[in-house]
């Protein structure tokens, strides 16, 4: 009777411990977030008005004295 009893404790035991564990398990949802430096963007356009800036000077667009007033 004595051995009956600890195979009931045992399987009980080990029932609860395996329902125990899996109740631990979590799972996670992750997100992505993305940042842009909005400095480095305003850097591109300075350069690009720049670019053009030099281009019409020395192109078929170049600046006149007309132009440089009003700008």
């Amino acid at each position: 009777m004595n051995n009956n009893y600890e195979k009931k404790i045992n399987n009980y035991s080990t029932l609860f411990f395996v329902f125990y564990t899996r109740s631990q398990i979590q799972t996670y949802a992750v997100e992505t977030i993305a940042f842009y430096n909005v400095e480095n963007l305003l850097i591109i356009m300075t350069i690009q008005k720049l670019e053009t800036m030099i281009a019409r000077q020395k192109g078929r667009d170049r600046w006149t004295e007309d132009i440089l007033k009003r700008s």
